[in-house]
């Protein structure tokens, strides 16, 4: 065994970890680790003050909470999407952010797909979020066509 991978040694590197500061932006239960990255992450203590901040603007503005407040709603798809943009090397003005993977994926789909001749398939792999595949079923089944899978062995 390599003498560095001890718990003195993880504990040393913990110590000397440039972002260990942001692991008190989170609510995390005293003595556990959370390694769920891929669905519902912890709740972050700014993203807490941010959602309280929303529902007194919604309180005090209504619908008028769409252009005024802390953080108007209708301007948030863009100011993400600027936010956002650096990750997939575009302009702040090319990115908007908006619903979920699925929902995006079921519009995407709606205006795109249009099926000709042979061209019918939508093509998905077992790996694929049963929502996304309930979102493709259902644009098949808006043009005529039937969703059953078709077996690759």
């Amino acid at each position: 065994m390599v003498s560095e991978y001890t718990l003195d040694h993880a504990k040393q590197m913990d110590e000397n970890d440039t972002l260990k500061g942001f692991r008190e932006e989170f609510y995390l239960k005293q003595d556990s680790i959370y390694m769920d990255g891929n669905s519902l992450g912890l709740l972050s203590k700014r993203a807490e003050r941010t959602l309280l901040e929303s529902l007194e603007d919604w309180k005090e503005h209504g619908i008028d909470g769409w252009t005024q407040g802390n953080h108007p709603w209708f301007f948030m798809a863009e100011k993400l999407g600027a936010k956002m943009s650096q990750l997939v090397g575009a302009s702040a003005e090319e990115v908007i952010v908006t619903g979920s993977t699925t929902v995006n994926l079921h519009q995407l789909v709606a205006t795109f797909y249009k099926p000709e001749g042979m061209r019918t398939k939508i093509l998905a792999d077992e790996l694929t979020f049963p929502t996304d595949i309930y979102a493709l079923q259902s644009q098949l089944r808006t043009h005529g066509y039937d969703p059953k899978p078709i077996s690759s062995a």
